[in-house]
């Protein structure tokens, strides 16, 4: 596997792994779960081990920017224990997801036993910043289908596809989609229809299948 493909997870030894499973408790959360606000301080860090958490700010309008989506071995909410500061956005489970949770106060004392994890931490932290810094660009100067293309994608490699089909694993709801591409919800509801029409994807039940991804691909590069 590509390194920079590697969730943070992957990136841990056995011996790692295994001192986080033992010593620290699983929790569930379902589908619209608050894990924390903007603005809250952070009492956990967290590890994704199944489901789908995306990250938001919201404006004085109420307007909601998703800026990011974790999925099945990210770690959540280190920044905010790194710097001391509150949280920067606000995490909301889009499916029903499993974690890890450590807690603040044993947080520190599992990168004095394990110091790799803290440089994984970086570099997980790092490469999030890289990744965010090319969507502030796409945002800004590609075109709304440009933008929606390229945010399907992202939810297809997020959400991964059913088995044996080209249909995304789960619903992609208009609202999120828009929120993620930096578009207004009728926007997204006009290119998604337009993209159906030209036989790029299929949309049934909220559920979204990309039946031409060289298409798609090719016009979440245009500018």
């Amino acid at each position: 596997m590509n390194e920079d493909k590697k969730t943070f997870w992957d990136r841990l030894s056995s011996s790692e792994k295994s001192y986080i499973e033992h010593s620290f408790g699983e929790v569930h959360r379902v589908r619209k779960s608050i894990i924390f606000k903007e603005g809250s301080l952070v009492q956990c860090v967290y590890i994704l081990t199944s489901g789908i958490i995306k990250h938001s700010i919201t404006g004085a309008s109420g307007h909601e920017c998703i800026t990011h989506i974790s999925s099945r071995g990210d770690i959540i909410a280190a920044e905010s224990l790194f710097t001391g500061t509150v949280a920067g956005d606000t995490a909301t489970t889009l499916t029903d997801v499993e974690m890890i949770s450590i807690p603040r106060v044993d947080f520190f004392t599992l990168l004095k036993i394990h110091p790799h994890i803290e440089r994984e931490i970086i570099n997980n932290l790092t490469l999030l910043l890289q990744k965010n810094t090319r969507r502030m660009y796409d945002l800004s100067y590609h075109s709304t289908e440009a933008r929606i293309s390229a945010s399907l994608l992202d939810f297809a490699q997020v959400y991964g596809y059913k088995p044996t089909s080209n249909i995304i694993a789960h619903p992609i709801y208009r609202k999120d989609l828009a929120s993620y591409a930096g578009v207004t919800v009728e926007s997204a509801i006009r290119t998604l229809s337009k993209m159906r029409k030209n036989g790029i994807i299929s949309i049934e039940n909220k559920y979204v299948g990309i039946k031409d991804i060289k298409e798609l691909t090719r016009i979440s590069r245009d500018e």
